[in-house]
């Protein structure tokens, strides 16, 4: 698949060295490159979407007709979901086979899309969403599931009952949640919510380019951790 890079210069979006200049940014701080396109208002949401509509051809994200299902949401964490700006919507299991409906800012993120199927062990069709659209389905639908799998009595905003709020914000977005299924991920992972998060995945990916470490390794351990699984046993050596 053509990359958002690629796009952005042979579409006129944005000029090939800024286009670079945010690339290299992306990478140095660990982040996708549409975070720092739209963080930095190097481009606009409605123009990121209707060329990427123009250029992919995808179905789309309508946050008034399409119903996202909570219990896909569960598949991924919420700071997945905020970094690579995705949201699940559905999941279909045809036997052995699952296929996982992803809403996403920037459906050419390959990383992004190989990190959700790796986890999920389903394949992953993308849907092409509007920025503001997933912001609010994120925060709805990620809000929604953490107060009922946790029990937490929402605080009251400044828009009155933050509850009432919530329910109606859901409702729009047509989640609702399955009794009994608390089977949820955990929301965050050892150093991600640390002001040092970006040095750590720097850090990571240089282990992995040095070879001291695989991906396969690193999720396996970051799964270990997660779940609370005892240490492996190395065999013992020779004279033990």
């Amino acid at each position: 698949m053509v990359t958002l890079a690629e796009i952005l210069c042979e579409e006129g979006l944005l000029p090939r060295r800024q286009t670079e200049g945010a690339l290299a940014a992306a990478e140095h701080v660990g982040v996708p490159l549409v975070s720092v396109l739209l963080e930095q208002g190097l481009v606009k949401g409605p123009e990121l979407r209707d060329v990427l509509r123009k250029r992919l051809g995808l179905p789309e994200f309508n946050p008034e007709a399409t119903r996202v299902d909570p219990d896909a949401v569960r598949l991924v964490p919420l700071e997945e979901a905020r970094r690579y700006r995705i949201i699940p919507v559905n999941l279909e299991v045809h036997g052995a086979e699952r296929e996982l409906t992803l809403a996403m800012v920037d459906p050419t993120d390959s990383h992004a899309l190989d990190n959700v199927a790796f986890t999920t062990g389903a394949e992953v069709r993308p849907l092409l969403a509007l920025d503001t659209d997933l912001d609010a389905a994120i925060h709805a639908m990620y809000q929604g599931i953490v107060t009922r799998v946790m029990s937490r009595r929402p605080a009251p905003g400044p828009g009155g009952d933050s509850a009432l709020n919530l329910a109606r914000d859901r409702e729009r977005f047509g989640g609702e949640l399955s009794p009994g299924r608390l089977d949820t991920k955990p929301m965050s992972r050892p150093g991600e919510d640390s002001d040092s998060a970006p040095e750590w995945r720097v850090l990571l990916e240089l282990l992995i380019r040095k070879g001291l470490v695989t991906r396969e390794e690193f999720e396996l351990e970051r799964q270990r951790l997660e779940t609370g699984a005892p240490d492996p046993v190395d065999p013992p050596s020779e004279g033990e």
